[in-house]
């Protein structure tokens, strides 16, 4: 995502920032380890219904959880780039509860 906005500066602030309203702290140690090879952008509304886990749904004793999110599954939740930046959306977004 980062490549795909380049050097704009505003659309970099707000993207961290985003990033940030939904917990994601890229300075964390465990970034680093993980690379993913580009093959195009697409964007996802992470509402209510979008099937995820949240820290509140982990039982106790828990430690580490993995999952994988098959993309045909999630094929109604897809918007446009474009749409997903669009600061008139962000009521969409649901906070990790």
């Amino acid at each position: 995502m980062r490549a795909f906005i380049g050097t704009d500066i505003e659309a970099t602030e707000q993207f961290e920032d985003r990033l940030a309203r939904l917990g994601l702290d890229t300075t964390e140690p465990r970034y680093p380890e993980r690379y993913y090879v580009f093959g195009g952008v697409a964007a996802y509304v992470v509402d209510s219904e979008f099937p995820r886990l949240l820290q509140a749904n982990v039982p106790l004793g828990v430690d580490e959880v993995t999952y994988r999110i098959r993309l045909d599954h999630i094929a109604p939740f897809k918007r446009s780039v474009e749409d997903a930046l669009n600061p008139q959306n962000d009521d969409r977004l649901v906070p990790d509860v």
